[in-house]
């Protein structure tokens, strides 16, 4: 029985076929023949694994998410470098202008010139007399 399910396992692996028939009348009985199933251009044995174009096409779809990854990233830090340089800019040139808002703000016209004259701080100082 054991030695049965053994060959018929080896059968199975191998791709062989068991045509029974009952009743013959060449045999007076049960006839057993085996017959090997052939597949259209394959062998019969087990496929396991990945065939090599299989393999290659992975590796080319994966190099291309790859590259438009780092491509991504890439433009990101330069963006991101950009970006960094504006702000220091920007705040240079609006320390600049609070400054200039200031000293605008704190002018004021001599009373002693109308003329237009500007001078900082306040008109009655002993500093800006002509």
């Amino acid at each position: 029985m054991e030695a049965e399910q053994n060959l018929e396992a080896k059968r199975s692996t191998l791709g062989v076929v068991e045509n029974r028939s009952f009743g013959g009348a060449q045999s007076g009985g049960s006839a057993l023949q085996s017959t090997p199933i052939q597949c259209q251009g394959h062998s019969a044995r087990r496929h396991s694994g990945f065939t090599l174009i299989e393999t290659l096409v992975a590796l080319v779809i994966f190099g291309i998410i790859s590259v438009a990854i780092s491509f991504s990233l890439s433009t990101a830090l330069k963006t991101q470098e950009v970006n960094n340089r504006r702000q220091e800019e920007l705040g240079t040139v609006r320390s600049i202008f609070a400054s200039l808002t200031r000293d605008i703000q704190a002018a004021s016209v001599s009373a002693n010139n109308m003329s237009g004259i500007f001078m900082s701080g306040s008109a009655g100082g002993s500093a800006g007399k002509n």
